[in-house]
């Protein structure tokens, strides 16, 4: 079931106090619900996982939000074909006016400063005040910032280490805060313009702190943020180098302070999984490992090597219930990192292509905020309402989903989960991996690797074989190729990512209808390669083909490793195998005009 969610007076969508550019309607509206005069002994922060009942969440607001200024850690840019969203006050809607951003780089010709547009800011706030009424119309209490003094967010920041020019938003409570059980947790953030953020949301930590007596706070320690916590150079690797460096896992942070971001955590009741990221260093998951050892919390590390500058887990690896996780097929998690998952009966399965995937002009976020949902229950979930196809996939796996408009939350730095902090779900502290979790990548350095199944592979690489073999296995690291399977069941049944069909009949796969835009290459519904893997699949074609001679090529696909090994003068013969009627196809026409001698093996093989 999908249901829509907007402000509604007599069928007309309506702003709440816009002219004090404030939220206040909907903490008036939240009064009875809203905790703020609670005397009861009850535990009111509890938080275990992302999916438990909600029944108490707080909500950022955009308030004198402003650009953020470039730093060592964060390098904005305005996206040419982007969109600009404003409120309109004359209508009373929030209006998407795309092709803007080429016209706003020719206009400014540099990342703007200071304030942001109020007409943005009205947006913003616009849609994530019609998320506070649909949550308080469901009975969950809802806080904001605006029930305290707004921080001024255009003042600059001078400290011993650093200076910055203005400060950003508190738009994203997700990033600097979580629940953890029944404690804060406050982050170790690495951006300069966020340092003192976590103030706007202190005057109601403390008001838990006195009111909870079984609550707990945390506060990671405060980094300088000097010169020495960043690598700028990497800012100015080119996509190559980055490629080339995928699996080192280094980023624009460096290991000299403890950095990380609360967004980077995902809660899946006694473990919680981290991202190492642009915005999450090693030190700083060994601290949180450390300081929740004694609450019974196993912290683990988790990596997306072809995500090459990640920042936050939540557009890429989002829990939805026990067993079910919505995966990003542009960033597929490492096998090593996904083995716990596999044994315990995880099932993955990949949210779909956004439907809007044009960025705001001064969205510093991807297209996959698209799959940045809200669970407010094991079987109910918030989704962005332009995002009709995961819509869909989510209702097929038998949720229930709101929609709401939430694009002009976007340029605020976040999506739906971004934007809110859980303070307390109906749940507990339960091991979803019946012990397995101990054998989960930790702080040590491990290996990616490909999952094999004598009766079903699915990976995203294709394998060469050549007279001798010893220096593939001396050149090519085993952490060079990603899992792209999973198991669904128990070790063993076939695995394959959900929805992948185990078919009895292997001639079947020959008849699949191939989707090949020139870039991309899906299969029966799954992805199976795209252009920007050019880079990884010259190097294994290197290995293959650099003696020379006949070299075997098993899955043309793109065609991405048949140009790298076409390349080497010294090949013989160039055998490929594919087993698609349409890929095989193109491999035809690819033979007839290359360069070196091609003998395509397809179906009837």
């Amino acid at each position: 079931m999908v249901l829509s969610h907007l402000f509604k007076n007599n069928g007309i969508l309506r702003w709440p106090s816009l002219q004090h550019h404030s939220t206040k309607r909907s903490i008036r509206a939240a009064s009875s619900v809203n905790g703020s005069n609670r005397t009861t002994t009850a535990p009111i922060v509890n938080a275990w996982t992302e999916w438990g009942d909600l029944k108490e969440i707080v909500i950022g607001d955009a308030n004198n939000a402003c650009f953020p200024p470039p730093s060592p850690s964060f390098a904005p840019t305005i996206n040419e074909e982007g969109s600009v969203l404003k409120f309109d006050q004359a209508t009373n809607t929030v209006q998407e006016h795309y092709g803007r951003g080429k016209i706003l780089q020719e206009e400014l010709g540099r990342w703007p400063q200071g304030k942001k547009s109020q007409a943005a800011i009205d947006a913003a706030n616009w849609q994530l005040s019609n998320l506070a009424e649909l949550l308080m119309d469901r009975g969950i209490v809802v806080r904001r910032p605006t029930e305290f003094p707004n921080q001024d967010w255009s003042l600059p920041i001078k400290t011993p280490f650093f200076e910055t020019q203005n400060q950003y938003c508190g738009t994203c409570p997700r990033d600097i805060v979580a629940t953890v059980g029944n404690t804060i947790l406050e982050s170790a953030n690495s951006r300069r313009d966020r340092y003192f953020e976590i103030h706007q949301y202190r005057q109601l930590i403390r008001e838990y702190w006195r009111k909870d007596k079984a609550m707990m706070w945390k506060a990671a320690p405060k980094p300088s943020l000097n010169d020495e916590s960043f690598d700028e150079k990497w800012w100015h690797l080119t996509k190559e180098e980055r490629y080339e460096n995928m699996h080192e896992m280094q980023f624009c942070i460096t290991e000299d302070e403890l950095l990380f971001d609360a967004a980077d955590m995902t809660k899946l009741g006694q473990d919680i999984f981290v991202q190492l990221s642009m915005t999450t260093n090693k030190a700083g998951i060994e601290w949180l490992s450390r300081e929740l050892k004694p609450q019974g919390i196993r912290v683990h590390t988790l990596r997306f090597p072809y995500d090459l500058a990640p920042s936050h887990i939540d557009c890429t690896f989002v829990p939805l219930r026990p067993g079910l996780i919505l995966t990003n097929p542009d960033r597929p998690i490492a096998k090593k990192d996904a083995e716990c998952f596999r044994k315990a009966g995880w099932r993955f399965i990949d949210a779909p292509e956004p439907n809007n995937a044009v960025r705001p002009a001064f969205s510093q976020s991807s297209k996959w905020l698209s799959m940045n949902v809200l669970s407010i229950s094991p079987t109910c979930v918030v989704v962005e309402e332009q995002e009709t196809n995961l819509q869909a996939l989510l209702e097929k796996e038998g949720f229930d989903i709101i929609t709401v408009p939430f694009r002009a939350v976007y340029e605020f730095g976040g999506g739906l989960h971004c934007s809110t902090w859980d303070i307390r779900r109906e749940d507990r502290c339960e091991d979803f991996f019946g012990g397995l979790s101990e054998s989960c990548y930790s702080l040590q350095p491990g290996s990616y690797g490909i999952v094999t199944n004598p009766t079903q592979v699915y990976c995203s690489t294709p394998v060469f074989a050549a007279e001798d073999n010893s220096e593939w296995m001396a050149g090519i690291k085993e952490d060079t190729t990603l899992a792209r399977t999973f198991s669904t069941q128990a070790s063993t049944t076939p695995i394959g990512y959900d929805g992948l069909k185990s078919r009895a009949n292997k001639s079947e796969w020959t008849t699949i209808t191939e989707e090949f835009d020139g870039d991309r290459l899906d299969i029966d519904g799954h992805p199976v390669m795209q252009r920007w893997e050019e880079p990884y699949m010259a190097a294994p074609a290197k290995v293959a083909a650099s003696n020379g001679g006949r070299v075997l090529e098993v899955g043309f696909w793109l065609g991405l490793s048949a140009d790298a090994i076409q390349s080497y003068d010294t090949v013989d013969e160039h055998i490929v195998l594919e087993a698609n009627a349409n890929v095989f196809a193109r491999l035809e026409a690819y033979a007839e005009k290359s360069q070196r001698p091609v003998t395509p093996i397809g179906p009837a093989l």
